[in-house]
């Protein structure tokens, strides 16, 4: 049996076959297809958005030197740097947006098969990457970059690729590393998530590889690269601890199985099939939890197999199970840190879990095909067929989703592409008013972001207001007076009340208006697929007094 302080081998280094890069491209050639069908539904969403605005020159959540640094409190600007020469050169559009997401997520498939290729060989690196490529929840939340995940998962998957190529390498110190993980930070803070089950993970299982490279390093060196990160951590520490939560066994209870339903939804299409449409279908639901059993059994049964076998024959691959182990621990730990950080609670949370689930799952398989030799192909044609039947699984979710496209009002209001359409109206017919208040979520970003630059800047995102108003309040003659200004000439828009995200703010605008005159009346002349999703109002110029 191989010990565990044996240096890895060396795999990742051997020549590629003349067959493999034809077949990586032809899995993103695939890949590529299924995110950008009908690229353009469903309508943009305010994840998408929010970065539009600095990457087109409006003022940022924070900047230096004119440079945008952060776009939320917690989003840095990495994005917008990257769209900003692309909207200059095609302009604003859901191509612009989602197909550059799209290609960086095919440079992460291709980091994915590289990794696999090094940990396995490269024919198990195909069936990953196949793998990859049809799964709903990379495909579908890719296609949308909900979150954004798209950078998040190219540089976590770049993160693996150089760590293992450091850990067979020669190289002491795996700065590389810590500048994507900074990196990844910068994009967006919880990235911290897989930076810390990265680094316990990797001292758990590959400690003594580690300890023999920093061992070489001079104590100058070492000291200065400890303190260094010592300090990075804390300070990261700093920023992350507030928005953590203790520990209580009954609500993390909940909490665990809340994220673990958020994680099988994910896995499966579920999760974006309740998002994005009104009536969302029924996808197989085996997907989620069956990477996981699967890798238990498989795991089972090769330990099993290792029991039964003679001493002298007793031979396990321990650099395939480390490495199974160590994704299964990356599994846990992220999980662990989503749990007890109560912000999180979506799909493009738990999609910082893809792909430990299907790193571990092939590695298991892998591990227990090595270990029956002399039925080593009947065993491969087993696993074979249960990844086809889990690949056509993940098909058929997304293709149940693809059909609902075929209607558009199927889709629920934020979600809804006549989003595109409003801004055109808008476009239009706000040429003359003064502003455009909205008074529901999300409606304000994408309005920015689609409609003209002079349209866009009289748009004002005050659903807070709306939302937050109250007759009992003493401020509330002011606050009335802010958004319905005597003087000017203003639209409002909201969605239809079905479709409202906040129904109290629709209520609170409906008694605003009222007491403010009551000049605010419904625009008829609206398109009837804008009408189905959204309400536009107009107030004269003279509406407060009546005139």
């Amino acid at each position: 049996m191989q010990k565990s302080t044996e240096p890895l081998p060396m795999t990742g280094d051997r020549r590629w076959a003349r067959w493999e890069i034809p077949t990586l491209l032809g899995l993103l050639v695939i890949y590529v297809a299924l995110a950008s069908y009908k690229i353009h539904l469903p309508g943009l969403y305010y994840d998408e958005i929010l970065f539009v605005g600095p990457a087109a020159g409006e003022r940022p959540y924070l900047k230096c030197f004119g440079l945008p640094l952060l776009i939320f409190p917690y989003i840095g600007a990495l994005k917008s740097w990257i769209y900003t020469p692309i909207f200059a050169l095609f302009g604003v559009s859901p191509i612009s947006i989602r197909l550059p997401a799209i290609l960086i997520s095919c440079g992460t498939l291709a980091l994915g098969y590289s990794l696999v290729r090094r940990i396995l060989t490269p024919r198990w690196a195909v069936a990953f990457t196949g793998a990859c490529a049809v799964h709903p929840g990379f495909v579908l939340l890719t296609k949308v970059d909900l979150g954004p995940i798209a950078l998040m998962l190219f540089l976590k998957a770049l993160c693996l690729v150089l760590l293992f190529k450091w850990l067979e390498g020669s190289q002491r110190i795996c700065w590389s590393v810590v500048g994507v993980c900074m990196l990844g930070f910068f994009d967006k803070f919880n990235f911290i998530w897989f930076v810390v089950a990265l680094a316990f993970s990797t001292s758990a299982i590959y400690g003594a590889e580690i300890f023999r490279k920093l061992r070489t390093v001079p104590v100058r060196v070492l000291l200065a690269t400890a303190t260094t990160l010592t300090a990075l951590g804390l300070l990261v520490l700093w920023v992350v601890y507030p928005l953590l939560q203790r520990p209580h066994t009954q609500a993390s209870s909940g909490r665990f199985w809340q994220m673990w339903a958020l994680y099988e939804s994910m896995s499966t299409g579920g999760a974006t099939a309740f998002l994005w449409f009104k009536s969302p279908p029924t996808v197989p639901s085996w997907m989620g939890w069956g990477v996981l059993s699967l890798t238990a059994i498989w795991l089972l049964l090769a330990f099993v197999s290792y029991a039964l076998r003679t001493r002298a024959n007793k031979k396990l691959d321990t650099r395939t199970l480390r490495f199974c182990i160590w994704c299964l621990l990356m599994f846990g730990i992220i999980l662990a840190e989503m749990v007890l950080t109560p912000q999180a609670g979506g799909p493009h949370h738990v999609i910082m879990l893809f792909p430990f689930d299907l790193l571990a799952g092939f590695s298991a398989a892998f591990l227990f095909a090595n270990t029956f030799e002399a039925m080593r192909r009947q065993v491969i044609l087993l696993e074979g067929c249960v990844l086809i039947m889990w690949v056509m699984s993940n098909v058929r979710s997304l293709e149940m989703h693809y059909s609902k496209f075929e209607d558009v009002s199927s889709f629920r209001g934020r979600w809804s592409p006549h989003v595109e359409s409003l801004a055109t109206y808008l476009n239009e017919r706000a040429t003359n008013v003064d502003s455009i208040y909205v008074v529901d979520w999300g409606i304000g970003f994408q309005l920015r972001a689609l409609c003209r630059p002079e349209i866009g800047r009289k748009v004002r995102d005050s659903w807070p207001t709306f939302l937050g108003w109250s007759a009992d309040k003493a401020d509330e003659a002011v606050e009335i007076e802010r958004v319905f200004p005597p003087e000017k000439k203003v639209l409002y828009v909201s969605f239809v009340p079905e479709e409202s995200v906040f129904s109290q703010a629709l209520r609170n605008f409906e008694q605003m208006k009222v007491t403010a005159g009551d000049t605010t009346k419904v625009l008829s002349n609206v398109p009837p697929p804008i009408m189905d999703t959204y309400q536009i109002f107009e107030k004269p110029a003279s509406g407060a007094d009546g005139r």
